[in-house]
């Protein structure tokens, strides 16, 4: 998209409410009533995600950065997996000071695997700060759009 095609798309789905009244300051309870004029915006923001190219690369690279960090949480959940059978195989065989080790290697790479998703895929994690990161100009560009609607009006 061209530059004045993405200013004008953020334009026409800016955010603003804007109350003039001159140089006073209105109440809500004046605006209400009629004493200055309200203007009322939205954002479509289904419409930004679907139509804006900038937001579908940044989903994009999001997808792939989800799948790349998925593999890898899933070789520690396998690998988990995979020792738990073991263990659980020997066990009658093992001593119960191995069994008392293997136990501990169980549990250790338990945490591990949680501590990995945690910090991956948590409310905090990775991936959020990606996001974040990868959405941040286009929210930027979102609101420069409500504050030059806003001002404008």
């Amino acid at each position: 998209m061209k530059r004045s095609m993405i200013l004008i798309l953020l334009t026409t789905l800016a955010l603003g409410l804007v109350v003039r009244a001159g140089p006073k300051t209105l109440s809500t309870t004046e605006a209400i009533n009629g004493v200055g004029q309200i203007k009322i915006g939205y954002i479509d923001s289904n419409r930004i995600m679907q139509e804006y190219e900038e937001v579908r690369d940044a989903q994009a690279k999001l997808e792939k950065e989800t799948r790349r960090l998925q593999v890898e949480y899933n070789t520690y959940v396998e690998r988990l997996d995979s020792l738990n059978r073991e263990f659980e195989r020997l066990r009658s065989k093992l001593s119960n000071e191995k069994i008392r080790e293997k136990e501990q290697e169980l549990q250790s790479l338990y945490q591990t695997t949680q501590a990995f998703q945690q910090a991956k895929f948590g409310p905090e994690g990775e991936l959020y700060r990606y996001q974040a990161q990868l959405m941040a100009p286009v929210l930027d560009k979102v609101d420069a759009a409500v504050k030059r609607i806003g001002a404008a009006i």
